[in-house]
């Protein structure tokens, strides 16, 4: 099974890490963000199977020393930028009462943010997502070579849906227990703790194993005439969703959340038929979503920091201060995919080739933005991606990672 490049991914990257920057930068102002996490957890999901099931129906095996070896090449470089430059800003950056330093650092670094109370993350809360996928990551690889790739197709799906289930009713759990379920520093959070979110992950393998490992394994997917009329409804949905659903809302979190899986699960369904859509492979939006780890990791301390220029109630003020809130997120993410994370894409893609047995075909790269993820090849990837990061050189490593937001 051949790993293809799905080039539409990149573009939803794109617009998802946009709708990340502008909640953060809003200030409640639009109070959604939720449907962002669900599509990059549920296209980091769909990613990583389809790179673990491509090397087992291959070699009969998984090799969990270059997966983990992998994504440390991918994930850990602007992860450790990320850190050191939330510390350079530590000092200047107004910062939630009880903030700590050690905590936050520890969290991040290995990976436990979505068990912390938020008021002790300081200016790095958002790697809780990144938590979820890296756990994900943990397990995952070990349970599909284990227990799912070697049931039948049927089995599968059951084992999925079955799965999918119980941990929908655990997200309603956690939230009517989520006062009790707390001690000192930790707590299982409806909103960020593993179990509450991995269902979104596992929705992509579910949508990889029925929609797609067979169907799309030969040629190119044929798109339906009605896609572009679906995808445009999905898109109104997904957008108004992002914007003004609060992820403290209590029907969301009662149950309301499967709507938004299954909005956010449509749109990766059809975009996989249409892995080159003209809006979604655009430059610009494809250019985002390839740099989209990247913004998700820098953007909050940098949006923190650049608080101390606010004035409040003062519209230009609030304009001038988000312009350059972007513009150096994105300047700062350029910056680092181009000088610190293409090195060692680049590297790893040398020690891939450098590890394929002799006489097996060399798989074909699968660009993927980065992710939260991620599988957030921004991921972004994606995040997730599994990002995927993808550059525009021609002689640069195509590589499927992850991104988080």
């Amino acid at each position: 099974m051949k790993l293809k490049y799905i080039e539409s991914f990149d573009g939803l990257r794109g617009i998802a890490i946009l709708m990340l920057m502008v909640f953060h930068g809003s200030y409640g102002y639009f109070a959604g963000g939720i449907p962002r996490v669900d599509l990059f957890s549920i296209m980091s999901g769909f990613l990583i199977t389809y790179l673990l099931y491509s090397e087992y129906s291959k070699t009969g095996t998984i090799s969990f020393k270059n997966f983990y070896v992998g994504r440390a090449l991918r994930l850990l470089p602007a992860l450790f930028l990320c850190i050191l430059l939330a510390n350079l800003l530590w000092t200047i950056t107004p910062l939630p009462a009880g903030s700590d330093r050690t905590i936050t650092n520890l969290a991040s670094l290995f990976y436990f943010s979505n068990l912390v109370i938020d008021n002790y993350l300081g200016n790095l809360p958002h790697l809780w997502s990144l938590s979820v996928e890296e756990h994900f990551y943990f397990i995952w690889p070990t349970l599909s070579l284990v227990l799912l790739f070697k049931l039948k197709d049927k089995g599968r799906i059951v084992f999925l849906g079955v799965t999918i289930a119980m941990l929908e009713v655990f997200r309603v759990a956690a939230y009517l227990n989520q006062d009790a379920w707390r001690s000192g520093i930790f707590w299982i959070d409806p909103y960020g703790f593993t179990l509450c979110r991995i269902d979104c992950m596992l929705i992509g393998a579910l949508i990889f194993f029925v929609v797609y490992r067979d169907k799309y394994n030969y040629g190119a997917p044929t798109p339906s005439r009605y896609d572009n009329i679906w995808l445009g409804i999905l898109a109104v949905v997904f957008v108004s969703s992002g914007l003004f659903l609060s992820f403290s809302d209590r029907l969301w979190l009662e149950g309301g959340f499967v709507v938004t899986n299954l909005v956010c699960a449509a749109i990766v369904v059809i975009t996989l038929r249409n892995p080159t859509h003209p809006v979604l492979s655009h430059r610009l939006v494809k250019w985002l979503g390839v740099r989209s780890y990247g913004i998700y990791l820098y953007h909050l301390p940098i949006f923190y920091a650049l608080e101390i220029f606010r004035v409040h109630h003062d519209n230009v003020n609030f304009l001038v201060v988000s312009f350059f809130r972007f513009a150096l997120s994105i300047a700062f993410a350029a910056l680092s995919y181009q000088f610190l994370e293409l090195p060692f894409l680049r590297y790893k893609s040398r020690r891939k080739k450098a590890l394929t047995p002799i006489g097996q075909p060399l798989e074909p790269n699968w660009p993927l933005a980065t992710h939260p993820g991620t599988l957030m090849t921004v991921i972004m990837n994606g995040t997730v991606e599994t990002n995927g990061a993808v550059t525009t050189k021609s002689d640069a490593p195509k590589d499927t990672t992850s991104l988080g937001g």
